[in-house]
């Protein structure tokens, strides 16, 4: 019986004791919450997903990292790479890292 009620205790949120007699929120989320969230995000998915750009590939299903990875490699085949990014504070003298103190 008082294993039950430890395990009613948990799933219902209340506090769980700690080894140093603190006591920390426990508790499981209800499965009508997880119902409402799966259908919101197909609800959601379903509506923005048509409207969203080929190229995009964060956060889609059946698409990431390595889908991006793969497309720039079939695209851009015999392209030179390149890097574009903002060094002019490595060029200040008084910044830590600066490429004054590089001698060729």
């Amino acid at each position: 019986m008082e294993k039950a009620l430890h395990n009613r205790d948990l799933a219902s949120g209340l506090p769980d004791p700690k080894k140093n007699g603190k006591k920390r929120p426990l508790g499981l989320p209800p499965w009508s919450d997880k119902l409402v969230g799966e259908v919101i995000r197909l609800l959601l998915e379903a509506y923005y997903e048509p409207q969203f750009s080929d190229r995009s590939h964060g956060f889609r299903p059946g698409r990431g990292c390595h889908t991006a990875l793969r497309e720039v490699a079939v695209a851009w085949t015999g392209t030179a790479w390149f890097i574009e990014g903002d060094i002019s504070d490595c060029l200040d003298p008084s910044s830590h890292c600066s490429f004054a103190d590089c001698r060729v």
